[in-house]
């Protein structure tokens, strides 16, 4: 089980190993990051070059991620949580979600995929587009239409943590 970034590491892990596991549950997969700025890619590869151990600051505020406003509060108060991200590791994310969309058909195991409706962080339709290719015959992607990037920290929390853990029951079933 993974979100957002967890869920790129989980569906490496899946693609590259082929781990004998029963299925997986991706939250809100970060395949393709809203950047808003063009040229993206490019731009990042020339800021590692001048400067290999920089960083920008994350456009994304507590209020972009959820509805629910003790989550919010929790997240504007956490001390651990940075705006930085390193340039390399953004890059990263960016290939390696297109990448990771490329390598959906050799994904055999079950799926699961958990969307927001209306994520600011992430675009959609790479979600959509992983989902279409990916290679298992059991496979399942359930959009909750208004829900923000944090699907399992919304107000309505409640509706993906039970579709999640019907899912993980049917993997053993039979």
């Amino acid at each position: 089980m993974g979100h957002s970034v967890g869920s790129l590491i989980v569906i490496s892990y899946v693609s590259q190993y082929k781990p004998e596991i029963r299925g997986m549950v991706l939250g809100s997969p970060a395949l393709h990051v809203k950047t808003y700025v063009p040229f993206d890619r490019a731009f990042l590869r020339l800021l590692i070059k001048f400067n290999p151990n920089g960083h920008v600051n994350s456009y994304v505020g507590a209020r972009m991620l959820t509805h629910d406003q003790d989550e919010i509060q929790a997240r504007e108060s956490d001390p651990l949580i940075a705006r930085p991200i390193g340039n390399k590791l953004l890059l990263s994310v960016l290939e390696g979600g297109v990448n990771l969309v490329d390598q959906a058909p050799s994904i055999g195991i079950p799926a699961l995929i958990l969307s927001a409706g209306s994520d600011w962080v992430v675009h959609l339709s790479a979600q959509k587009e992983f989902f279409r290719r990916l290679g298992s015959s059991k496979k399942e992607m359930v959009v909750y239409p208004g829900f923000f990037h944090e699907v399992f920290h919304e107000k309505e929390r409640a509706k993906p943590i039970q579709k999640a853990q019907e899912f993980i029951d049917s993997l053993y079933e039979g």
